[in-house]
């Protein structure tokens, strides 16, 4: 039988400490170090109840003694995470598509589930207005931008640097990719994966105005710089 710690505080209390992280400590990040499904982690978030086997884990990447990993001070925890974090707004119900053929932004819920320290923006020199929290769908930005992780998006950084990787439309379809500028004024649109299927995209110069970019990718799941 599992040792269960059920608190009715306790999913509310993870969240926010995981979003209190230096950095964020994603769901898929804790599905992982737990071995659990990241819908798992979510129904922990609903219930509050957590199997006890996992509190060592959940302490460790929440860089936290187990005493305090479940006090009831919630009080505390908002006003030191008002005081230190921004929260970046994440968009919910549209997927960032880095497969193929998947169209996108059909509508935006707004749920301010990742939370920044300012120390960290501000060396970023990042203003959280200008910032989205977006889900990436599809391998093929695979091994950095894997199916179900989440990247943050600076929408102010739209000109392109060479190598750097941008959300962007083309012909109406919203990718993640890796951008370069050629000689000859082209843009070429690049995945990581390097399957047949994923191959590079070059618009010409007389083409660019099919390409919007939508802004620079920041920051990515797992990502603890």
């Amino acid at each position: 039988m599992v040792d269960i710690l059920e608190n009715e505080h306790v999913g509310a209390r993870l969240k926010r400490l995981m979003r209190a992280a230096e950095p964020p400590v994603t769901v898929e990040r804790v599905a992982e170090a737990c071995g659990v499904s990241v819908q798992a982690v979510y129904k922990w978030f609903d219930t509050g109840k957590v199997a006890r086997k996992h509190i060592p884990v959940l302490a460790e990447l929440l860089k936290l003694s187990m005493d305090a990993l479940f006090s009831d001070d919630a009080a505390s925890d908002s006003a030191a995470i008002a005081d230190k974090y921004e929260f970046v707004t994440r968009v919910r119900g549209a997927v960032l598509s880095a497969g193929k053929g998947k169209i996108v932004w059909e509508h935006e819920e707004i749920d301010n589930s990742h939370a920044f320290t300012r120390a960290w923006l501000q060396r970023k020199r990042l203003n959280p207005k200008n910032c989205r929290i977006i889900t990436v769908d599809g391998d093929s930005m695979a091994p950095e931008l894997r199916n179900g992780y989440v990247v943050l998006i600076d929408t102010a950084d739209r000109d392109v640097r060479s190598g750097k990787i941008y959300a962007l439309t083309y012909d109406g379809e919203t990718l993640i990719k890796r951008l370069f500028r050629l000689p000859d004024g082209s843009l070429e649109i690049r995945s990581d994966n390097p399957l047949p299927e994923y191959r590079a995209i070059t618009v010409r110069p007389q083409d660019l105005d099919r390409v919007n970019i939508i802004g620079r990718k920041r920051w990515h799941s797992g990502d603890d710089d």
